[in-house]
């Protein structure tokens, strides 16, 4: 075999092992962006023998509130119509979208849900929630209670008359309580430990003290109820790095926390898991809008309703309820990735306030709770001018105290009324209402312009049992659900079922 020979069958090998490399190296590529075929919708909810099952995501669709733009009909077949909502009539939903040629008019009885898109909502904060008999909430300003009748003011409505009879009891909105506060302009790192690498407090920061990747600390803290987290988070090369926040924590190991609840942040997203057992779930991924060095976070969660709210510079990014909440533990774990640091971490406890616990049955009195933890029962008879009037029946008389010193009121006797079929109206602040939709419309802009009509995104009017006829302003309401069973949609082809965890 002569040497040019040679040279070309060598030639020849190695051209064939660059193209099979190079089709490896590009078929791994696109391997990686292709995600695998999925159901269209995982499970919503998962019975209580198993509520960790494989394919359970734990964001329960009619309570997720998510940045949406458009209008939302969920249809009981699980198809899905975004666009504009332009009314609601005579059991008809009327929708407009820029994909469709003509309006598409959709029967109630077809929909699951309504979720209307996200709007910029002011709501001022309320002296109290009411609590009625059927679970319902809705908060409210006390203004009067004659024994018989509860007069309130609400967001839509400037005074409203409820029936004794209908309400279970009020809860007063008492000032959050700092449990935990720390700026770290002292050098001292104010209870956290190094649970991997060393973290330290310097120029009123803490963080790690080295260029060190995945390291993190941890501060033990009982955390029950209500509890609302306040912290900024700043990087200092702004290398696009991330870092988290986990709370409710079973275990200090930023790794591995057990049960717990995480933030975590990289300069153009917010994602939020929740870990089961060291098994992270993704629940919601959240895009900014700019990339800054510096922010600020806020986390609200209630772990005897499992409410969630997050927010970011002040803009809330999600609020909802979780179907299964998971058991709270007692630490706050921090964790970073290079040279991010914490600052300004406050811990507050929101409210402890509950209802009294119901009596016997056959027991009409009332049942006040004070702030201090003493209790009263009797019959309320008056709530007017910030004081409140007690007849207890052993004290010889009335008994007056300030409405500041209660902290809630059961009254006894209450009726449950029969809302089981009712579809339940969502509010972005918490609250739920079981009412009929007897209609929606948006604005007249004719009459917004010669003030004939009040500025609001859309009038959703609805009829409740307990207070009559309503107006909501739709900025106000995030949902509309209308319960019963929603059918099974077409199965896709071929048995591939998601993994635990896969969201």
């Amino acid at each position: 075999m002569t040497r040019d020979r040679m040279m070309r069958i060598a030639a020849g090998w190695i051209a064939i092992w660059l193209i099979l490399s190079t089709f490896c190296l590009y078929g791994q590529a696109f391997a990686a962006r292709v995600p695998p075929p999925r159901r269209a919708r995982l499970i919503a909810r998962a019975s209580p023998e198993e509520p960790y099952s494989a394919g359970y995501y734990p964001w329960p669709k009619n309570s997720e509130k998510q940045k949406t733009e458009w209008d939302t009909l969920h249809l009981r077949n699980e198809d899905k119509v975004s666009g504009t909502i332009e009314r609601i009539a005579e059991g008809v939903a009327v929708l407009r979208s820029e994909f469709l040629a003509e309006p598409m008019r959709i029967p109630l009885k077809n929909v699951h849900e309504i979720g209307f898109k996200d709007r910029v909502e002011e709501s001022s904060r309320r002296q109290a929630k009411v609590i009625f008999a059927n679970g319902d909430s809705l908060s409210v300003d006390v203004t009067g209670y004659d024994g018989e009748r509860l007069t309130v003011t609400t967001d839509f409505d400037p005074e409203r008359r409820i029936g004794r009879e209908y309400v279970s009891g009020i809860i007063f909105e008492r000032d959050a309580r700092v449990v935990y506060r720390a700026d770290f302009e002292d050098g001292n790192s104010a209870g956290f430990k190094s649970t991997s690498g060393e973290w330290t407090a310097s120029r009123g920061t803490f963080g790690p003290s080295e260029e060190t990747e995945w390291t993190g600390a941890h501060l033990r803290l009982r955390q029950e109820g209500h509890v609302r987290y306040r912290w900024t988070q700043s990087e200092e090369d702004n290398r696009g790095t991330e870092a988290w926040l986990s709370f409710f924590a079973r275990h200090f190991d930023h790794y591995a926390p057990g049960e717990a609840y995480q933030v975590r942040s990289s300069p153009f997203s917010v994602t939020l898991y929740r870990t089961i057992q060291n098994n992270a779930q993704h629940v919601a991924t959240f895009g900014l809008s700019e990339r800054k060095s510096t922010r600020r976070f806020e986390v609200e969660h209630d772990s005897r309703t499992g409410l969630f709210r997050l927010k970011v510079d002040g803009e809330e990014l999600t609020a909802g309820v979780f179907a299964s909440p998971i058991p709270r533990g007692e630490y706050v774990v921090l964790g970073a990735q290079a040279k991010h640091r914490f600052d300004d971490i406050v811990i507050e406890q929101v409210s402890e306030a509950v209802l009294p616990e119901e009596g016997d049955a056959a027991d009409l009195k009332d049942c006040v709770l004070l702030t201090n933890g003493d209790r009263l029962s009797g019959k309320v008879i008056a709530l007017s001018e910030g004081k409140a009037r007690i007849e207890t029946g052993y004290s010889g008389g009335t008994t007056e105290m300030p409405v500041t010193e209660i902290s809630a009121v059961r009254f006894g006797g209450s009726v449950e009324t029969e809302t089981a079929e009712l579809p339940v109206v969502l509010f972005r602040n918490g609250d739920r209402l079981s009412a009929e939709v007897v209609g929606y419309a948006l604005p007249d802009p004719v009459a917004q312009a010669s003030r004939l009509q009040t500025r609001m995104a859309g009038s959703l009017r609805v009829k409740s049992l307990c207070l009559g006829e309503l107006e909501l302003d739709v900025k106000s309401v995030s949902s509309v659900d209308f319960g019963g069973e929603e059918e099974n949609a077409a199965p896709f082809p071929g048995s591939w079922e998601p993994e635990a965890g896969d969201s």
